[in-house]
C-alpha cells in the first residue's frame, strides 16, 4: 500500500494560543490533518486524470483518506492494494506488474473500451473460433512473435474464404498462411514515465495546511466545553 501520512509541525501554528484553545490542540489538528488529507486525495486524482493515459475509474478511484484522530493526530492518503501494486512503478520506478496475468496484452487490430483497454472477459470469448490461433508465430522475416492472431483466409465458422488474399494481413507464417495481429503479448517494461505523486502532495500540504488549520481551530474552539 503506497501512503502519504499527513504531518506538519504544528507546535509553530499553535505557539500563541490561550489555554482553552491549547486543551484543543490535538482535536484542531486531526480536523485540519484530515482536511488537508482531502485535498491530498481531490489532486492527485486530478493528477492521475491528467498524467497518465486514460485512467479508469477503478484506477482513479482507488484512493482513499485515513482520517486523523484526537488520540492519534495524523491522517493517511493511500492507495488500495491493486491499484498501489501496478501504479508503484510509475511512482517509484521498476518494471510493470503482471498481476494474475502471463502477459501484457496490448490491443494491436482490435476494438477497445473507451479507455483504450480489452473488454473485460475479451480474450476467453476469442478462445476456440477457427478463424483464430493463439500462441506464437514466426514471421517470414524472422520475427517471433506471441498473441491472438486471425487467419484471414478462414472464417469464423472454419470455412476456407473464396477470393484473392494474397495482400491480406500484416504478417505470413508458412503452417498459418496471411496473419492479422488482433492481441499482442508483451513482457513487462521497465517504466520510463514518471507520475509525480509525492511531490503532489508535498505541495498541496505546504498550500492547504495554513487555512486548514484556522478552520479546525474555530470549529475546535466552538466545540470546547
Amino acid at each position: 500500500m503506497l501512503e502519504i501520512s499527513v504531518r506538519s509541525d504544528i507546535k509553530r501554528l499553535s505557539a500563541d494560543l490561550n489555554k482553552l484553545a491549547q486543551q484543543q490542540i490535538p482535536y484542531a489538528t486531526a480536523l485540519a490533518l484530515t482536511d488537508v488529507a482531502g485535498q491530498v486525495k481531490t489532486a492527485e486524482q486530478a493528477l492521475f486524470r491528467a498524467d497518465l493515459d486514460q485512467p479508469t475509474p477503478f484506477t482513479v478511484n482507488g484512493l482513499g483518506v485515513k482520517p486523523g484522530r484526537k488520540a492519534d493526530p495524523v491522517a493517511t492518503v493511500f492507495l488500495k492494494d491493486i491499484q498501489a501494486a501496478y501504479l508503484a512503478p510509475y511512482i517509484d520506478g521498476g518494471q510493470q506488474v503482471l498481476g494474475s496475468k502471463q502477459a501484457i496484452l496490448t490491443p494491436r487490430d482490435l476494438t477497445t473500451n473507451q479507455y483504450g483497454n480489452l473488454p473485460r472477459g475479451k480474450l476467453a470469448s476469442l478462445k476456440g473460433r477457427p478463424d483464430l490461433f493463439v500462441g506464437m508465430v514466426k514471421t517470414r522475416g524472422g520475427q517471433e512473435i506471441g498473441g491472438v492472431w486471425q487467419r484471414v483466409s478462414v472464417t469464423r465458422t472454419g470455412k476456407t474464404k473464396r477470393g484473392k488474399i494474397a495482400n491480406r494481413g500484416r504478417a505470413y507464417s508458412p503452417t498459418l498462411g496471411r496473419l492479422k495481429l488482433l492481441i499482442q503479448f508483451t513482457r513487462p517494461a521497465t517504466v520510463t514515465h514518471h507520475l509525480p505523486y509525492y511531490e503532489t502532495a508535498k505541495r498541496v500540504i505546504a498550500a492547504a495546511l495554513p487555512a486548514a488549520w484556522s478552520r479546525a481551530l474555530d470549529k475546535a474552539l466552538a466545540t470546547a466545553r
